[in-house]
């Protein structure tokens, strides 16, 4: 199901269940529930190679249930180039994955910050993402960089001022390699200090 820039879905509810996804921008003002199995990816549109990014709005509350996934797009750092949901109702994630794709020509840097949850009205976030408590680092898919997650951001990005969800403090995964390197480079110090000790 995609909801195109400038719709609206109404009605009694949407459902999506195993298997399915939602997508899009525009306006969801009925209760959304996303079952075990299903994708919620508010703001992306996944029809070209690299998914475009927006804004989705919900009005109704939305329930992310555990085993389904929370699918961030993060194309740059301004914002409409990162996927975002904006809603007024109930924000329910508890035991829900995270995902969060960066788009392959954007390098997330230590200070950006990105709002994927805007809180438009009072609620707080109910619950947190699977493996996720409130100030907890992550990985994005593919593993290229960490980061941590905040539930009490505002709209604007401040910490610890409201009940909107925040990705920040992105550090570069280092390669295997690199990581032998250093190693490798520590052991041989520590050898040639001992040496000039005997």
């Amino acid at each position: 199901l995609r909801v195109v820039a400038g719709g609206s879905v109404g009605g009694a509810g949407v459902t999506v269940g195993s298997g399915a996804r939602l997508e899009g921008a525009g306006t969801i003002t009925s209760a959304v529930r996303v079952r075990a199995g299903g994708t919620f990816a508010p703001g992306v549109s996944a029809h070209a190679a690299v998914p475009s990014t927006a804004t989705l709005t919900a009005t109704g509350g939305v329930t992310v249930a555990s085993g389904a996934t929370y699918l961030a797009q993060l194309n740059g750092s301004s914002a409409g180039s990162f996927s975002t949901l904006a809603f007024a109702g109930t924000l329910d994630v508890s035991g829900s994955t995270l995902a969060v794709i960066p788009g392959p020509a954007f390098n997330p840097a230590g200070g950006d910050k990105f709002v994927i949850a805007a809180n438009t009205g009072g609620s707080a976030v109910v619950g947190t993402f699977d493996g996720l408590a409130e100030g907890a680092t992550g990985t994005t898919v593919g593993g290229g960089w960490t980061f941590q997650v905040t539930y009490l951001a505002d709209a604007t990005g401040n910490l610890n001022a409201g009940n909107s969800i925040m990705l920040y403090n992105f550090a570069v995964v280092p390669e295997p390699a690199t990581v032998l390197g250093v190693a490798a480079a520590g052991l041989g110090l520590a050898g040639l200090a001992r040496r000039r000790r005997t």
